[in-house]
């Protein structure tokens, strides 16, 4: 289960696919702002059949906004019950070849300018035992391709639209990264204290989810929401 602000744990079925309710194409964009700027994507590749080559694999474009980029995490889910086997095929089609392998690519370009793809492959990520979550900062138009073969691992792909300069100082950001105090990376505040690991991490440290700052906000969240809480501190406070 993965949580978001304000909202209840969010099982594997309330996900969104990958591939698609509808085996869609076309460029979606992300915005920078509020929790929408950030997408949890189940694998699950029984939700793309619109099409004959959905059996086998599906394709996803993403474009954040100028000046920003993404933050991609391959984020392991932890397995239970009749899912805890490696790899799972779905209930239809598949080929009869297939294996425990399911290469996914994400292409990057700016500014029309194509850049290096990232390459990976969930399945042969969890076949390994591994509890890696391979990750990567990507410039800000994407090109998913990912060849499941009816392959659905334990695995979600999270992206989140990071900025960069000079729009990490607007207002309704949150720090990432600073330097001599100067904000680098930055995300929508809403994403921070949701659950979910969205900024980059520095070493095993991840600002938007440190303990401390998320106790003080849940402490701001809940006197906003119960001002009688916040007479009862300052009644007691006395």
């Amino acid at each position: 289960l993965f949580l978001r602000a304000g909202a209840e744990p969010v099982a594997a079925a309330g996900l969104l696919s990958l591939c698609g309710e509808s085996g869609e194409t076309s460029e979606q964009y992300v915005s920078d702002k509020g929790s929408t700027s950030s997408l949890l994507l189940a694998l699950r590749p029984e939700h793309g059949k619109a099409s004959p080559s959905a059996a086998t694999s599906c394709k996803r474009q993403f474009r954040a906004p100028d000046a920003y980029n993404f933050f991609v995490r391959m984020q392991r889910v932890p397995a239970t019950g009749s899912r805890s086997s490696a790899s799972r095929k779905y209930n239809g089609n598949k080929s009869s070849n297939s294996t425990h392998s399911c290469p996914l690519t994400i292409s990057q370009s700016a500014n029309g300018e194509v850049l290096p793809s990232w390459r990976l492959d969930p399945c042969l990520l969890e076949a390994s035992g591994k509890q890696e979550e391979p990750m990567r900062l990507l410039q800000g138009k994407l090109n998913i391709v990912w060849n499941h073969d009816g392959n659905a691992p334990n695995y979600r792909l999270q992206i989140t639209v990071v900025g960069q300069g000079a729009v990490c100082l607007e207002r309704g950001k949150h720090s990432c990264l600073e330097y001599v105090g100067m904000p680098l990376l930055c995300i929508a505040r809403e994403l921070i204290c949701d659950g979910l690991p969205n900024c980059p991490p520095l070493g095993t440290d991840v600002s938007d989810e440190n303990e401390a700052m998320c106790a003080k906000h849940r402490q701001q969240e809940y006197s906003v929401s119960n001002p009688g809480f916040l007479v009862w501190r300052r009644i007691c406070a006395d």
